[in-house]
Order: structure tokens, then C-alpha cells, then sequence
């Protein structure tokens, strides 16, 4: 569950009360409580387009991406968003918010069936 794993390092790297951020993909930053609450809101909000994507109905992590990210998929962008929705995916199944249905080549995933009218209303 990367997503899962990726929330839970953000409370504790927040429970540090570090003055320093030092990005492995970036500047250094001292405002580390507002970085980990921006990633927190970030993966939180494409969380809820997850499962808004998913009041339609079943779809595929392919269906999925281009909600999740309001842009659509290209050469460039596929593998990332891809890998990412997929995260989002089993986190949400771990949860038991939602479940894939195997079909044939491909897997789409709906809602789980205690959460389709809680979401859609």
C-alpha cells in the first residue's frame, strides 16, 4: 500500500517539528509542517477523484487517470499517472472503499457495494 506507507511517513515526519526540509528532488525548505500538508491535501484530493471517478461505475486505472489528474494521458505523463492511480487504487481497496473486477485482459474497479450510494449521493 504505497499511498498508505507514503500518509503515514508524512504524520511522522510532521511529528519531528524539523526546521530543515532537505528534498531528494529539489531545494532544501523550511517550511516542513506547510510541505507535509500540501502533500498530505495533494494525495487526500486525488484520492477523492479516485472514488469519483468511480460514482459512474466500474473502470479501468486507464479510465481512471485522466480524472485524477485532469489532464489527459500522453507519452510523457502515462507511466507516472498510471503507476500512481494504481496506488491510489489499492490503498482504496485496502480500505475496502473499493474493489477490482478482473475481466479477461483487464481489471476494472467499482466501488465496493456498501459504499456505491454513499458516493453517488
Amino acid at each position: 500500500d504505497p499511498v498508505g506507507e507514503y500518509l503515514s511517513s508524512l504524520d511522522v515526519v510532521d511529528r519531528l517539528n524539523a526546521r530543515l526540509g532537505l528534498s531528494g528532488h529539489g531545494r532544501p525548505f523550511v517550511d516542513v509542517h506547510g510541505h507535509v500538508d500540501g502533500s498530505r491535501s495533494l494525495a487526500l484530493a486525488r484520492l477523492d477523484a479516485t472514488r469519483a471517478a468511480l460514482a459512474g461505475g466500474p473502470l479501468t486505472a486507464l479510465e481512471i487517470a485522466p480524472s485524477v489528474y485532469d489532464q489527459p494521458l500522453s507519452a510523457r505523463n502515462a507511466t507516472w499517472q498510471l503507476s500512481e492511480t494504481l496506488s491510489y487504487l489499492t490503498h482504496l481497496e485496502r480500505l475496502g472503499e473499493v474493489e477490482p473486477e478482473p475481466d479477461a485482459d483487464l481489471t476494472r474497479w467499482r466501488l465496493a457495494a456498501n459504499l456505491d450510494t454513499v458516493v453517488s449521493t
